[in-house]
């Protein structure tokens, strides 16, 4: 049986999910590296460090990254590939190659739009696995509703819109522990079977 360990790697925070080839949600989580003094070589060792720590628990046959994608912060990009790289460099040398997708990619794979908010996807993936309360995540539910039916109907402009949900899904994050790093390692798990599938057919 496959144990699947998927990443979404930024430049401060990791969310991660271990996932088994029945789609079994066997572990989720996420560690944050606070130290802003580090280089990007010392932030990869530490990044990759905590990895392993998960790969040996749970017995790790296969990894997927969420894949890097160009940003305006030309040395955010810089840093995430270093981390892609030392990762999955350090992946390849025990085991084989690790995999990579987009996280556009994984979404369609999973049915999801493209354009999905943070918060969307947080609801999508707790009520899938039953990971919090129906009635947490109806409140939730119904504040996103509220914020886009504003947005359609052009009470908020973009920007305000974009940050009431932000700060909607960080409030759910708080309340449930299932942060927007958690939520998309796993529609990214869940994408790479999806994939594996179709070479498999």
């Amino acid at each position: 049986m496959k144990q699947l360990l998927a990443l979404d790697v930024s430049t401060t925070t990791t969310g991660y999910v271990v996932m088994d080839d029945k789609l079994n949600l066997l572990h989720h989580g996420q560690f944050c590296i606070v130290d802003r003094n580090l280089t990007d070589i010392e932030y990869t060792t530490v990044t990759t460090k905590e990895v392993f720590k998960i790969i040996k628990q749970f017995e790790i046959t296969d990894l997927i990254m969420e894949d890097v994608f160009f940003s305006k912060n030309v040395d955010n990009l810089k840093t995430w590939c270093r981390v892609h790289g030392g990762v999955g460099m350090s992946w390849a040398v025990k085991h084989n190659e690790p995999q990579f997708m987009m996280a556009v990619e994984a979404r369609r794979r999973t049915g999801i739009s493209g354009h999905a908010t943070k918060i969307e996807i947080q609801l999508e993936v707790t009520k899938l696995y039953n990971l919090v309360k129906p009635s947490v995540h109806s409140i939730y539910k119904a504040q996103f509703e509220e914020l886009l039916e504003k947005r359609k109907s052009k009470k908020y402009t973009k920007n305000q819109f974009d940050y009431r949900i932000k700060k909607v899904s960080k409030e759910f994050e708080v309340e449930t522990g299932i942060s927007e790093h958690i939520a998309d390692a796993n529609v990214l798990a869940r994408a790479y079977f999806h994939r594996m599938g179709e070479k498999n057919v």
